[in-house]
Formats: C-alpha cells, structure tokens, sequence
C-alpha cells in the first residue's frame, strides 16, 4: 500500500478508490467537501471510548439523517462544552417524532439568546419541529431564476483559502464564499465592514436576492451575517440602500423590490461583531418577475 500526504482539496479532487483521513474533527469539518467533490461513499469509524469523537460523529449522522444512529452517539445531558451535541440530540428526536423530549433541550438552549447560533436554532425548535436539512430556495409564482454567468463578477472585502467571492455565483450550493478565520479562535467571527459585491454584466430587473449561507451537503449552517446592510446601484457609481431581511438558521438574508427594479450591481456589508462564526454565501439567488 502506498501513502500519500495531500493538501486537503487538491487530494480530495485526486483521489480513487479508498482514501483514510486521520483525525475525527477533520472527518467532521471535511466530510461535506468531500461529498461535493464527487466521494461516492464515506465510511466512519467509531471509537466508543473517545467522547469527542462520539460527539463528533453524532452530529454527522444527525446531518445525514440518520437520527437513530446519531442518537446512540449524542448526550442525554450536556455542559457548555457539549452543547452542540445536546441540540443535535434535539433534531434526532424532533426528526423522530419524539416532540416532547426535543422541546425540553430546546427549552434548556434558548436561554442562550437569538444572538447565538445555538439559541437561535433552539428558538426555532420552541416554533416547531427543527433539525437540519438542505433549505430550498425558489422561484416564488411568477418568477424565474437568473443563471449566473462568466460576465457577472463578485469581490469581496475578506475571503478565505478556497472559499473565494466566486464560489457564491458558480451555480454549486455546496461551495461557498466565506470571510475567512477559525471557528474555534475567538478572535475570528465576522466584523462591521466587511463586504460582499456582486455587478451584473449589464443592469438586470430583479424582484428578489436571497443570500444562501445554508448551501448544500454542509455541517456550518450558522454563517449567516449578525446585521447586514444592502445597497444597490444602476450606472455602478451612485449606491443607494435597500432594505434586507434579517438572516436566522433557516432565514436567508432577502432583498426584494416590489415593484421589480432595474439594477447594475448589490452590495452587502457586516453591520455587527459577531464570534465565533465567519459569514458565509454559498449562492447568490437573483430572481426577477415575469412581464
């Protein structure tokens, strides 16, 4: 057998046949890239004697779907630490029926405040029954949706290794544009601001934007900007500001013109601090209205 040593994505696009990654938290964190780049089959291993590891692979499992598993591998009881697995215990019950239980662990988390992505999600769950999937985003009766081209350009005033302002007009919702930073360093998150910007390759009618931080076959579905302001321009040199919707775990963040108007470029900018999460934009939605 022969061992190669890759950087991530590079490997992930060359491999064949069986690959191995070593370390549960980078199977956590890549297990939805991989997926995206054509991985027919992930295997896990589980180690019942590693608590995190346990934790780790219950909230893949809740995100594939598979609640029973998932629910063998999550905590009943949870401290600060564990807290993302105590609410992905609270999807498996919700996915399974078992309302009453999951209300008690939302109940528990909301105290955390809307402001937190772990009590917005749990404020969600008090509404009615949550657990995470992929969130579709359509054309509403009348509309159609534009089909991004090589003309439209999208910059942007941060942006990580691999997940560049294009990735939010490729067409692909399990690629995604994203301000950059470590999760887990505090002194990450996103910032006020920092921008967004997408010009058209000549002023379009638009009736709707819809910013989706969601995108598909991913695990960070939290990256919704805290306070996001919008501004439009039709000669690209004159902005003016719209109004747009707040983002929240299953809210994409929404510009609508009512009545359809014609636009040459939209720009979103951070109007609030917000850690440990980067903002991230999987696609960018642009519809407009039939005559």
């Amino acid at each position: 057998m022969r061992i190669y040593r890759q950087q991530l994505m590079s490997g992930a696009a060359a491999a064949r046949d069986t690959a191995i990654i070593i370390d549960v938290f980078r199977a956590f964190t890549c297990s939805a890239m991989l997926l995206s780049y054509g991985v027919e089959c992930l295997l896990l291993e589980e180690d019942p004697d590693n608590w995190d590891a346990s934790l780790y692979l219950g909230r893949i499992y809740t995100r594939w779907g598979r609640f029973e598993r998932a629910l063998s591998l999550l905590p009943e009881k949870a401290d600060v630490w564990d807290a993302w697995a105590w609410l992905n215990r609270a999807f498996c019950l919700d996915a399974l029926g078992r309302r009453n239980e999951a209300l008690d662990i939302y109940e528990n988390l909301a105290q955390w405040g809307a402001s937190c992505s772990i009590g917005a999600w749990a404020q969600l769950g008090l509404e009615k029954p949550t657990w995470p999937a992929d969130l579709p985003i359509e054309p509403e009766p009348g509309e159609f949706r534009f089909t991004p081209t090589r003309e439209w350009h999208a910059s942007a005033s941060d942006s990580a290794v691999y997940f560049g302002p294009e990735s939010a007009i490729d067409g692909d919702r399990s690629t995604s544009w994203g301000t950059g930073g470590s999760p887990d360093k505090m002194q990450d998150g996103h910032h006020p601001g920092q921008w967004f910007k997408l010009v058209f390759d000549s002023p379009q009618r638009v009736s709707r934007v819809v910013l989706d931080h969601y995108g598909e076959k991913t695990f960070y579905t939290n990256n919704w900007a805290r306070g996001l302001k919008a501004e439009v321009t039709l000669n690209g040199s004159t902005w003016e500001p719209v109004e747009v919707t707040a983002g929240g775990p299953r809210a994409p963040h929404t510009v609508r013109f009512d009545p359809p108007q014609e636009i040459s470029g939209i720009r979103f900018e951070v109007a609030e601090k917000h850690l440990p999460e980067w903002w991230s934009i999987a696609e960018v939605f642009v519809f407009s209205r039939s005559q």
